[in-house]
């Protein structure tokens, strides 16, 4: 999985309008987000892994390119191909569990300043689901 921006008003490529906001998402002819100057973003949204595509590997991906992310930039966290799913994201146990993973591998806390609500939200169901679901088993 490799990180790429997309343009908004063209359907695909580099960032909105304005250049405030900057959506990242996996794609095959990515390039390493990881070094990429944040300061002219002010919300971005983080695919941090996508169906099928939820290994370690992915979250290492990922978690390069969040702990670059400056603590004045608003993210949302997302995990795509899923959308046909009638179920919450937090309600799916892979997809709970590389959240849980990622969050740890990060070291991401409710106090993070960057998190969107929404990020936080889906942070908070999947840990305590994946906590859940380790106590059953």
């Amino acid at each position: 999985m490799r990180m790429l921006a997309t343009q908004i008003e063209e359907g695909g490529r580099s960032m909105s309008r304005d250049n405030s906001m900057v959506d990242i998402v996996d794609n095959e002819d990515g390039v390493d987000w990881s070094q990429q100057d944040w300061s002219k973003y002010e919300f971005i949204v983080l695919t941090i892994g996508d169906k099928g595509h939820l290994t370690r590997a992915d979250r290492r991906l990922s978690a390069r390119v969040w702990k670059r992310i400056p603590h004045s930039k608003t993210v949302l966290l997302t995990i795509s191909g899923y959308d046909d799913d009638p179920r919450e994201l937090w309600q799916i146990p892979e997809v709970c569990a590389y959240v849980h993973a990622w969050a740890m591998l990060v070291e991401v806390t409710p106090d993070d300043s960057r998190l969107h609500r929404d990020s936080l939200q889906l942070l908070a169901h999947c840990v305590s689901a994946h906590e859940r679901r380790s106590k059953l088993h």
